[in-house]
């Protein structure tokens, strides 16, 4: 969800807190801000020991090949010394599609002082390793992979169409290890899935001259050789690095709240008006969230338009870059794809500054983005304009499913019924029985405890108690499986 160089701009913050004022009303005191809010930092290494990514790369737009390596400086942050590694390869879970491609380790080799063995294991979705020596506490260790990314047709959000290029979960990626000790599941193509700890990724990837790369993060360097061209990013304190390849991009820019605003738009395809008022839809979206739940942390935010092949239309969310497909653009589209365009800028909050294990409680990112889009609709309609919207869910208050299990859990289309729209008349109900203020007050304090970690159920639900006036125990009860 995220990107870049984070700046305090404790200026910026307080001109912004007097201008949301404005338009907010209500909504806005029940903020609770307080002064001047600063912004987390990241820097040039390991931070608060974070890992480190470093990825280099070639595409090869003829044989459909992306080589590239990745060396990481993993510190031990647990109490306990760890004989095992672990790291995901989330993006061969499409390989259910088409075996022969997707995402091959080719070699693992230390750059510590001590060696390691390794091995590919579940269908070539994880990669073990094993240190000579176990990694102590506090201690880190560094080595890179090797790897030959084989990009299969195109599949929702991974792979190939005509000249557009989606790297979604593509370089393999530390496992977390929470109070359960490492987290093994491997991503569910029902929701998402994923479950990524805060780390810093650079990466320089090089493509064919007429190529354009949109990445989550800071573009820092561009640099034209010939026949090609190399970008270098950087995104820092982020869950992720996705990046979106097209011959086809134009670049629209913009700002708001010093906020570097970048949309890639189809050449030749999208009118003026579509892009202008696909450039105010996310800036309002970034600007109503930042005032409803906190600061978006980050320089930069990009969207990307993602040419789908025929009657295949994905949105997605990853740390600072969203795809949106084309379709949302198009003078002749019939649906309304602003409500998707703010759910998915809203995960940047929810996914991306306050992150969650999306297998075990996907509610807590999917469920608060449905809700975020009704209080985006508030802020441009008017509330009894986004009533219909903001109350979709109402019709699932009876159903007896809990908005908590696992995605695994849910039958068919059970698991967007619920975690989105069941989740969101829970989040619903409970603003109308806390009432506006202290629910958003309550809000705030779910961010500023854990933004940049890991949300759980019970951890939310603990928050909105402790500051309701009332009882709120039987919504708590209806909604959501308790221990």
């Amino acid at each position: 969800m995220n990107q870049g160089d984070m700046d305090s701009n404790e200026c910026n913050k307080r001109r912004r807190s007097a201008i949301r004022l404005m338009f907010l009303g209500i909504m806005i005191l029940c903020i609770g801000l307080t002064g001047c809010s600063s912004k987390q930092k990241s820097s040039e290494t390991l931070h608060d020991g974070r890992t480190l990514y470093e990825l280099e790369g070639t595409l090869d737009t003829k044989e459909h090949v992306l080589n590239f390596t990745e060396t990481i400086t993993y510190q031990n942050n647990e109490e306990v010394t760890l004989s095992e590694l672990y790291l995901h390869i989330y993006g061969n879970a499409y390989q259910i599609y088409d075996s022969t491609k997707g995402i091959q380790v080719l070699t693992v080799n230390s750059l510590s002082k001590d060696t390691l063995t390794y091995e590919v294991l579940d269908q070539n979705q994880l990669l073990k390793i094993v240190p000579e020596k176990p990694l102590e506490p506090g201690k880190a260790i560094q080595f890179k992979i090797d790897c030959k990314f084989l990009i299969p047709d195109l599949v929702d959000r991974f792979g190939y169409y005509q000249t557009q290029y989606c790297f979604s979960f593509f370089n393999p990626q530390m496992a977390v290890y929470d109070d359960a000790g490492w987290d093994l599941a491997p991503m569910s193509l029902v929701g998402d899935g994923r479950y990524h700890d805060m780390s810093d990724f650079r990466i320089k990837i090089t493509v064919p001259k007429d190529y354009v790369v949109a990445c989550g993060g800071v573009e820092r360097k561009k640099e034209v050789k010939n026949e090609s061209v190399t970008y270098t990013f950087e995104n820092s304190n982020a869950r992720d690095i996705c990046m979106s390849i097209s011959d086809q991009y134009e670049i629209v820019e913009d700002e708001i709240n010093g906020i570097k605003v970048y949309a890639y738009f189809e050449k030749n395809v999208v009118s003026q008006k579509s892009k202008d008022s696909t450039m105010q839809q996310i800036k309002g979206s970034l600007d109503c969230y930042e005032t409803v739940f906190g600061d978006y942390p980050y320089d930069t935010f990009r969207m990307a338009t993602i040419t789908q092949k025929p009657n295949i239309s994905v949105a997605m969310e990853y740390s600072g870059l969203i795809y949106m497909p084309r379709e949302a653009f198009l003078d002749n589209q019939f649906a309304n794809y602003e409500e998707v365009l703010s759910h998915e800028i809203a995960h940047q909050w929810f996914y991306g500054i306050i992150g969650n294990n999306e297998t075990t409680e996907a509610w807590l990112d999917e469920g608060l983005t449905t809700f975020a889009v009704g209080v985006y609709l508030e802020k441009v309609k008017g509330k009894e304009q986004a009533e219909d919207y903001s109350t979709k869910g109402q019709y699932l208050k009876l159903d007896p499913i809990p908005i908590n299990k696992e995605i695994t859990e849910y039958q068919n289309t059970a698991y967007y019924m619920v975690c989105y729209y069941k989740a969101q008349y829970f989040l619903y109900e409970l603003r109308e029985r806390m009432g506006e203020e202290t629910f958003y007050s309550a809000i705030k304090e779910y961010y500023d405890t854990y933004a940049f970690k890991q949300a759980n159920t019970e951890g939310f639900i603990s928050i909105m108690e402790s500051n309701s006036p009332v009882d709120i125990s039987d919504l708590v009860e209806t909604y959501v499986a308790l221990p």
